[in-house]
């Protein structure tokens, strides 16, 4: 990838005043302290970089928040205490959790339930994805014009795994991202519980 993505960023941190993102703060921090002296292409790329990531972790939230809301409209007398233990638990469980509990109401109609399972199929595509972004580790590889993303494992997984992105692959981890989670949301509008 050339250079563009970075010019294309920095340009558009001119537009929006001299202030840059998160990455050009730390950046500064460390130079204050004389730790640091990155090149500001490489703080334009990383900048660039952080706004996705952080934009695919909202992105997450938003859709977490919604489905706790969905959890709490659920809970009844009977399974109040199944509910509950659900909020503790994963996402994936959480997710599945959701599904059993609609799976068990009798009133939904059938198209409801197989459009939350056609909708849970392709979270569960990117669902791996919020575990890399959220919990894995970044870094910039400014001279490759990547950001690489390392996934941790217990000790007796199998080693450390990254995965390369350019910005335009990163973009295009975010909108895939966006399209499921607005789907949960269009569900939710075509099927008020």
């Amino acid at each position: 990838m050339s250079g563009d993505g970075v010019d294309a960023a920095g340009e558009e941190l001119s537009r929006k005043g001299e202030r840059g993102g998160l990455g050009s703060r730390i950046h500064a921090r460390f130079e204050a302290a004389g730790r640091l002296d990155v090149p500001e292409r490489e703080k334009l790329f990383e900048d660039s970089a952080a706004s996705i990531i952080g934009k695919v972790v909202l992105a997450f939230s938003r859709f977490e928040l919604n489905l706790t809301i969905l959890l709490e409209t659920l809970v009844t007398p009977e399974n109040g205490a199944e509910i509950d233990r659900l909020f503790k638990r994963t996402l994936g469980v959480r997710i599945e959790g959701v599904q059993s509990v609609l799976s068990s109401r009798a009133e939904l109609d059938p198209s409801c339930l197989a459009e939350f399972a056609d909708w849970k199929l392709r979270m569960d595509g990117v669902r791996l994805l919020r575990n890399r972004f959220v919990h894995g580790r970044w870094g910039i590889l400014a001279h490759a014009q990547q950001i690489a993303s390392v996934a941790s494992y217990r000790a007796k997984a199998p080693a450390d795994n990254e995965i390369r992105y350019s910005l335009v692959e990163l973009e295009a981890e975010l909108g895939r991202i966006e399209e499921v989670c607005a789907g949960f949301i269009a569900w939710r509008k075509r099927w008020p519980i």
